[in-house]
């Protein structure tokens, strides 16, 4: 009992200088006298009021006094001459009620209240935490809603009680409900739901205002207003945003969609409307649905898809649904892409270089929406789709580029670009340009590595600080296979073909096969120069200090990557074609970073060949009937032949070793178009060795870092009316992103929200991303309608603030990008209490 006085008195004396004790049964004698607080004089009323009253008001005017009377307080003002001082000072009782207002630092008008919900503070836990979320002058409106936090384990708010409620719900407990219950505390819960969010209900319980929060969140999205409030609308948003209710969200979700029919009615619904409404994953799968079919159906453009899945990347269960959206996405700028682009060939020249610089594209967004649609787990695969593309890629694209493409290879009488860099001229040119000023030259070969894959390598080498890729198109040779392009690569002046049935490759008579065969053609072409050559294993599993080394001892060093083809070159594997690419982007990336760390200034990437692939299963109909015949085939795969003495076929372009800038006497067979060869054992979906697009236009990247920073964010502009007035519960904000996304600017996130002067934010607060690489203006234009809280009605004829705010890194740490400010007129209040 002597330590709950103690912390009652301290209670006491945290709020006031002077605290009166009457003692009115005179039991409380010895607890006064063993009592001991710091800085506290304690004296007694022994009809000596007078003198104590000049003592504590004049003499000592900066002492605590502890006052106490050993009988009760005077029955009129009148008969207490420290009256006025009391009135001033606190009163401390020690029965059981007046120890718990003591204890919580309430005065005596809180003492029915305290009576009426007595088994609330019961608990000393709970009177502790009351107690430090109690502030000096508290309405008793107030106290019962911080107790209904408190028994609810929530510690700043009642919105968090509901919080905390919602999760019992989703655990199926229901401990807290009745703890209010047993603490008269639920009717007082119920009233304040009402008044909070506009639950009315005559009979209210906890999984019916659930499913009205639910309800009215769907109902919004149908256009309609739901039965609840906007208020309702703003806690419920926060609540699924909030990643720590997570699971509660998504249990109670799904729990509820069943009992909602929501599956069947979004289906009555029109998703080009539906925003971000995200209550329920069934939403997501109509919209997924919807959207494959219109884009299927050719009957939406690339930019109305766009436009609907960024609306869409905020949602709650976007992460779930994004590689079906990007899929969907992808489809229809493959589409979009195949009806722009003009597809005749003119010249040879002109062919490789109109693929380099606008055909490459729609390679690589047939890549991206096989590999999006491939990672799809959980969720079925958007089908017919997939199957529609596939027929359009293949039909109005590959097929049709490649076969205007052919006439211009039929035509040619010598395999050689006078306009690309030819592979065979690699060396000299490229690698040659860093060895005639007696630089190192560092080259990174990546197998398989086609151009629109190294294209979007450059991107995202250049997305980095202080990175710089310049990308330009070379021409493989030809046929575009491993053994030979890996050896027109090298220093080179006689290639030939070997006596072989292993399409082996020499320089000089010597064989390029392998690493160590590689280093002696490099180092006998360099003379007294250092050169390594090594996989990019070794290096990927290499101390920074190794890899220092590596770049200090050498002066040429050639890195072999085999990511692709390893993957796509064997029938049981190649299917995941596209998923290697991926993964070579990213092992590619981890290269140079870890180069660059060690001291390598300038890099090259290339490749040996690009290759052909399809998803779906090869058709008959590009399979040639045609066999390639000859006196002495010495080697074949899917898309050339090698040997002598070939016969000529209408289904082949035959070149002679001459043509194709090699020595000796051998021929190649290459079958036209994107034919393949029938050969037992061997894959048909990813092909490579022909004189395709795809498989002949590799890239070159040259990539330096300097020590110069050079990526910024887009910039946001905040358009607000002239006015800037705020008279309604909503308010419509426009965003513009003034600076278009790059390379070197990249895009911002931020989050919005109206905010009072003193932080509290009143609205509610979403998640943007500006990330438009339009240059037209109007497309980076954004508008976010904002929903008021019953929070803003207490700064009402107040300035308040829209801000823009960032997150600093992956932190919850957020700063002020920008801010406007409006002025809040008084509108419709909810007469809230708290």
């Amino acid at each position: 009992m002597d330590q709950r006085i103690a912390k009652g008195l301290e209670a006491q004396f945290d709020k006031h200088r002077i605290v009166f004790w009457y003692d009115a049964k005179s039991e409380m004698q010895g607890a006064f006298d063993s009592v001991e607080l710091a800085g506290v004089e304690k004296v007694v009323i022994e009809n000596n009021e007078f003198g104590l009253k000049y003592r504590i008001l004049r003499e000592e005017p900066d002492q605590k006094f502890l006052i106490f009377k050993n009988g009760p307080e005077p029955e009129k003002p009148t008969d207490n001459w420290l009256f006025d001082v009391q009135m001033a000072s606190g009163l401390f009782q020690a029965d059981q009620i007046s120890m718990w207002l003591g204890e919580l630092g309430l005065g005596p008008k809180f003492r029915d209240l305290i009576e009426a919900h007595q088994e609330f503070f019961r608990s000393g836990k709970r009177v502790t935490a009351l107690a430090a979320m109690l502030k000096r002058e508290e309405d008793p409106g107030v106290v019962l809603t911080k107790m209904i936090c408190v028994a609810c384990g929530a510690e700043r708010s009642f919105d968090e009680a509901v919080e905390q409620l919602l999760a019992d719900l989703a655990s199926e407990r229901d401990e807290s409900l009745k703890l209010l219950e047993r603490s008269q505390l639920l009717d007082v819960f119920w009233r304040t739901i009402d008044r909070a969010f506009g639950y009315g209900s005559t009979d209210p319980d906890l999984e019916d205002f659930a499913l009205e929060l639910f309800k009215t969140s769907f109902e919004r999205t149908a256009g309609r207003s739901g039965t609840l409030s906007d208020d309702a609308l703003v806690f419920f948003n926060r609540w699924k945003k909030n990643r720590h209710c997570a699971d509660d969200f998504e249990t109670l979700s799904e729990k509820f969609s069943a009992v909602l029919s929501v599956a069947e009615k979004v289906k009555t619904l029109d998703f080009r409307h539906m925003g971000g409404a995200d209550a329920f994953e069934a939403i997501d799968l109509h919209l997924v649905a919807s959207l494959a079919g219109e884009v299927a159906n050719h009957t939406m453009n690339f930019n109305e898809v766009k436009e609907i899945i960024d609306s869409r990347r905020h949602a709650h269960w976007f992460d779930r649904f994004e590689h079906v959206y990007l899929s969907i996405q992808f489809a229809a700028k493959l589409f979009q892409l195949v009806a722009e682009a003009d597809l005749h060939v003119d010249s040879f020249d002109q062919g490789l270089q109109n693929y380099a610089g606008v055909w490459f594209q729609i390679d690589q967004t047939y890549r991206k929406h096989v590999f999006h649609a491939r990672q799809i787990k959980e969720l079925d695969r958007p089908a017919r789709l997939m199957d529609v593309v596939e027929n359009f890629y293949t039909n109005k694209f590959l097929t049709a580029l490649n076969d205007n493409w052919q006439r211009c290879v039929d035509g040619v009488e010598t395999w050689r670009s006078s306009e690309l860099l030819n592979q065979m001229d690699f060396y000299n040119k490229e690698v040659g340009a860093f060895r005639r000023k007696d630089q190192k030259a560092i080259v990174i070969i990546s197998d398989a590595l086609r151009y629109e894959v190294g294209e979007e390598l450059a991107r995202r080498i250049r997305g980095n600080d202080r990175f710089d890729a310049q990308l330009t198109p070379a021409l493989s040779a030809l046929p575009s296979y491993t053994q030979l392009g890996m050896a027109a690569l090298l220093p080179n002046e006689d290639l030939s073909f070997a006596e072989k049935e292993t399409g082996e490759i020499l320089e000089g008579g010597l064989s390029t096969q392998g690493t160590v065969n590689r280093e002696k053609i490099l180092a006998k072409h360099e003379g007294d120069a250092r050169v390594h050559v090594m996989k990019a294993d070794e290096l990927l599993n290499m101390t920074k200090d190794d890899a220092r080394e590596i770049t200090r001892e050498n002066d040429v060093v050639y890195i072999y990557h085999n990511q692709i083809d390893a993957i796509g070159d064997k029938p049981g594997t190649e299917e995941r074609t596209f998923d290697a690419a991926e993964d070579a982007i990213q092992e590619l990336v981890e290269m140079v970073r870890k180069l660059t760390s060690a001291n390598a200034s300038s890099i090259l990437v290339t490749s040996d060949h690009g290759f052909l692939f399809q998803q779906r299963e090869i058709e008959e109909s590009s399979f040639l009937l045609d066999q390639a015949d000859g006196k002495n085939v010495i080697f074949r795969n899917r898309r050339f032949v090698l040997g002598r003495d070939l016969s000529d076929s209408p289904g082949f372009k035959k070149f002679s070793s001459k043509q194709l800038g090699l020595s000796g006497e051998m021929e190649v067979l290459i079958p036209k178009s994107i034919n393949r060869l029938r050969r037992q054992g061997s894959g048909s979906r990813f092909v490579h060795g022909g004189a395709s697009l795809q498989e002949v236009v590799i890239p070159v990247l040259r990539i330096r870092k300097s020590r110069k920073t050079d990526i910024v964010s887009a910039e946001v502009e905040i358009h607000s009316s002239k006015s800037a007035a705020i008279t309604s519960n909503q308010i419509a904000v426009k965003l513009f992103q003034s600076t278009a996304v790059t390379d070197k600017c990249v895009p911002r996130d931020l989050f919005i929200g109206l905010y009072a002067s003193d932080g509290t934010l009143i609205s509610e607060r979403h998640q943007l991303t500006f990330d438009s690489t339009s240059n037209d203006t109007r497309e980076r234009e954004q508008t976010v309608q904002l929903l008021l809280s019953r929070e803003a009605d207490a700064f009402n004829g107040q300035d308040v603030y829209l801000k823009l705010q960032e997150r600093h890194g992956k932190t919850q740490t957020f700063k002020d990008y920008r801010a406007v400010t409006y002025s809040l007129r008084p509108r419709i209040s909810r007469d809230f209490d708290f």
